[in-house]
């Protein structure tokens, strides 16, 4: 297959542009900026590295209303220098300055022969030669859509090469009915290139990510899991193979679920067996974050996944901290921990020989109210 070259467009030439009323992610797709129904992209040149270079194809995605124009502008040359003003000026600084009027920029493409295609996002450029190809973008209303995917590709079809010499007449109607089967093939071989893309974890859609779970005996159905989340533990789904049906693969999975490391029970003869089961085959899993109630069954769905067989798994769920009720009280000499302020209800009284750590009880202090109540102060 004949050598295709391809100039993309990515967020490193987009920086390098000239935009106007359009704005720009870190990915160098561009959006309507709704302060103009005028909107202009002035790009780099494309440098082919040679005299005379044969251009090829122009491409770009773009989703427009019918009430929107989307007009290509292109033109070749040998040398990026011209006049302006009596002054030797270089185009590229020009056309990508952004304080220049794009009406007088468009001029130049006028001056240079440029060609101008409209309702079109994928142009044969066999038409130019030169070194450099400049390209411009005007859009006239407004879309939703993200401009992106710009690319340029030499010589613009892979079929013209193979025919004898007679049939290679460049941009006659045989070379461009060829052209249109040449960028099916192309653009589907593309497609297929690019699909490896899908299987790396760090980028692959989110979809296809709980799919090939699946593949590794994983069923990560319910939604439940964070993308992050999910990328990671797809990303250790291997590791995580090996090592069930053991202890280090329920406290990974916990850490990664739930963002802290778990407490895992095996043995009962080591503790009381009311609480942690009644035989050696059960497992119970200590847990002190909070975990929402949807999430809780989700959760014990996976870990079982990952636990031998006969075993019974318990998950219990730890709260942060105790609390006494209306019918609980302090015995003599009890200590509260971690208490600063003290309040008494109406009618109650401190007896002599209760601690409030945090705050002694200093000479000097006092009982006094507020809208809750009395308080030690």
């Amino acid at each position: 297959m004949p050598y295709l070259a391809r100039y993309s467009v990515k967020n490193s030439r987009i920086s390098h542009s000239a935009l106007y009323a359009l704005k720009t992610d870190d990915k160098g797709r561009l959006f309507c900026d709704d302060t103009d129904r005028m909107h202009y992209v002035f790009l780099p040149p494309f440098d082919a590295g040679k005299q005379e270079a044969e251009w090829g194809r122009l491409t770009f995605n773009i989703n427009v209303p019918d009430d929107t124009e989307v007009t290509i502008f292109y033109f070749a040359t040998e040398t990026t220098a011209f006049t302006r003003k009596n002054v030797l000026s270089d185009m590229k600084e020009f056309l990508c300055e952004t304080n220049e009027d794009p009406g007088i920029k468009l001029s130049l493409f006028e001056l240079a022969g440029a060609k101008s295609i409209r309702g079109a996002n994928d142009i044969l450029m066999y038409d130019v030669n030169g070194r450099y190809l400049f390209v411009a973008i005007r859009i006239e209303g407004s879309f939703e859509g993200p401009l992106s995917d710009i690319k340029v590709i030499n010589p613009g079809d892979t079929f013209m090469n193979t025919l004898p010499e007679i049939y290679r007449k460049r941009g006659g109607f045989f070379h461009r009915y060829l052209s249109v089967l040449s960028s099916i093939f192309n653009d589907f071989q593309d497609r297929i290139d690019g699909y490896a893309v899908n299987l790396d974890t760090e980028v692959a859609d989110k979809e296809l990510l709980v799919t090939y779970a699946g593949w590794m005996g994983i069923d990560l159905s319910g939604d439940f899991l964070e993308e992050e989340k999910l990328r990671l533990l797809v990303k250790e789904a291997p590791m995580l193979n090996r090592k069930k049906g053991t202890k280090a693969a329920l406290e990974r999975l916990c850490e990664i679920v739930l963002s802290e490391k778990c407490i895992i029970i095996e043995n009962k003869d080591e503790y009381d067996q009311r609480m942690f089961g009644e035989n050696k085959f059960d497992v119970t899993i200590l847990i002190r974050s909070f975990v929402e109630e949807k999430k809780k069954s989700q959760l014990f769905f996976l870990l079982n996944q990952f636990v031998p067989i006969r075993t019974h798994l318990r998950i219990i769920y730890l709260e942060g901290r105790s609390g006494l009720d209306t019918h609980s009280y302090l015995d003599i000499n009890a200590t509260v921990f971690d208490t600063k302020e003290g309040k008494l209800d109406s009618h109650m009284s401190l007896d002599a020989n209760v601690l409030m750590p945090g705050e002694k009880l200093q000479d000097g202090m006092v009982l006094t109210d507020d809208e809750d109540g009395p308080v030690l102060r």
